[in-house]
């Protein structure tokens, strides 16, 4: 019975390190991302002020509460910005959803990075590099569980599976996911090109998988809503 209980104690012991070992590394990711961000830059706030950006021709309005670091608060001209977001209603943190945000794991959170592309390989691009990778070959995608997806197994030893969505051959949705017991709260990492220099990075929880289709169009409608905000005469921007 006790070798037991030390059993189940090292298992909780161990996902929740992969948990926080996972958080730490997507934070540095991140960090690099943006130049030096880091965790004491990571503040949320219930303040609902319109902060003004601009990255490469874009420009958005992004009401503070919506935006997870509080140098990004300060707004101006910027590489990138990283905004905070419950599905399905892409609520973003106020007193009515403050547990929610605050609980361990993913949960309803979306995590997304916005910013400028140049760099970052096309979701066409990006598919045919996992094939290569998984040295698989163009016929070794199997179907799966989730409908409108095909997944590429086992892409790399850390466990991770590559979901796409075909059009006549053609990538047009790629996600990396982890397996779905892997560790306390496995995750998605999914890309998408807003425009030709704008590009989404977005994390979101793994179980929510099933509905990628929205989640892609809800977060394309949520920048595109940003940008309506910047450009409306009326309103009330801030910037410090």
């Amino acid at each position: 019975m006790k070798t037991n209980l030390r059993n189940l104690s090292n298992g909780v012991l161990l996902s929740l390190l992969l948990a926080f070992c996972l958080y730490f590394g997507w934070m540095v990711w991140l960090k690099h991302s943006l130049h030096g961000l880091f965790f004491f830059d990571w503040t949320r706030t219930t303040d609902t002020r319109i902060v003004r950006f601009k990255i490469a021709s874009h420009n958005f309005g992004i009401p503070r509460n919506y935006l997870f670091d509080r140098h990004s608060r300060e707004g101006g001209e910027i590489e990138g910005v990283i905004v905070e977001v419950l599905f399905p209603e892409m609520q973003p943190y106020d007193n009515k959803t403050e547990d929610e945000f605050k609980r361990l794991g993913h949960g309803r959170k979306i995590n997304l990075l916005i910013e400028n592309s140049p760099h970052h390989l096309s979701v066409s691009a990006g598919y045919k590099a996992a094939l290569e990778g998984s040295r698989l070959g163009e016929h070794g995608s199997v179907e799966s569980d989730v409908p409108g997806l095909t997944r590429l197994p086992d892409l790399n030893p850390k466990g991770r599976e590559v979901y796409v969505s075909l059009v006549d051959g053609q990538a047009s949705y790629f996600a990396i996911c982890d397996k779905e017991k892997a560790g306390f709260s496995p995750g998605c990492h999914a890309f998408l090109h807003y425009s030709d220099e704008i590009y989404v990075n977005y994390f979101f929880g793994r179980d929510f998988l099933p509905e990628w289709k929205s989640i892609d169009t809800k977060i394309k409608e949520l920048v595109g809503s940003f940008e309506k905000m910047a450009n409306a005469q009326s309103a009330p921007v801030d910037k410090m």
